[in-house]
């Protein structure tokens, strides 16, 4: 009967000895779930309204100066944007100026969509050229893409030294390289955009920069 009683406590230290000796199992680090992302901001009853005049314009493609430079000084980014586009859109060159300041609006969508316009505009000067290219040199973001599609877009011949110093440029990201050779493209033939290619086309493991340089 003792010994009985004695059994459940010996079990307990036979199982404590094991359990002792046995390997240390480090556990997985616990999971970090991201931060939920911000819930999106309400469109107003005035911001609803001011888009509605702007597509009205951009459908009739008629561009007034003065309203569209109105709507590109709003408070609100969405208002920008919109009239980037439908600046672009209706394609009346009149716009150019209203866009090369977007291109330095504090807002990283807006200043996409202002880069985008301009390639959708038409306009081959200088001034709107070297807004484009100093506008791809700001950074890496989708801002500065936009830029470099926009030069492509525009394909005009003071275009060709931007783009080029792009793909020279090695401190830059993959994928201004990538847009800069599809817009690389869209300009005439010359032995310096071959070779600008030719460098490209060879990058070890890289198939998606080879494709574009080929």
């Amino acid at each position: 009967m003792q010994s009985l009683l004695r059994f459940p406590k010996s079990l307990l230290l036979l199982c404590a000895l094991a359990a002792a000796c046995a390997p240390k199992v480090a556990l997985p680090p616990p999971v970090v779930l991201p931060p939920p992302p911000p819930p999106p901001v309400p469109i107003t009853t005035a911001e609803l309204d001011t888009l509605g005049e702007i597509l009205r314009l951009e459908d009739r493609r008629e561009f007034d100066a003065q309203r569209f430079q109105i709507w590109a000084r709003s408070p609100s980014a969405l208002v920008r944007r919109h009239a980037a586009l439908g600046s672009g859109r209706i394609g009346q060159k009149a716009a150019a100026p209203i866009l090369i300041r977007l291109l330095a609006d504090n807002d990283s969508a807006v200043r996409a969509d202002a880069s985008f316009a301009l390639g959708e505009l038409g306009d081959t000067s200088f001034t709107v050229v070297q807004a484009l290219i100093t506008a791809s040199r700001a950074g890496s973001g989708n801002d500065a893409l936009e830029s470099i599609i926009g030069l492509g877009r525009l394909a005009a011949p003071s275009g060709l030294d931007g783009i080029l110093a792009i793909l020279r440029d090695t401190m830059l990201d993959r994928a201004a390289h990538r847009e800069a050779l599809l817009a690389l493209a869209r300009f005439p033939r010359s032995p310096a955009a071959f070779d600008a290619a030719a460098r490209y086309a060879t990058v070890g493991g890289d198939v998606e920069t080879r494709w574009r340089a080929v």
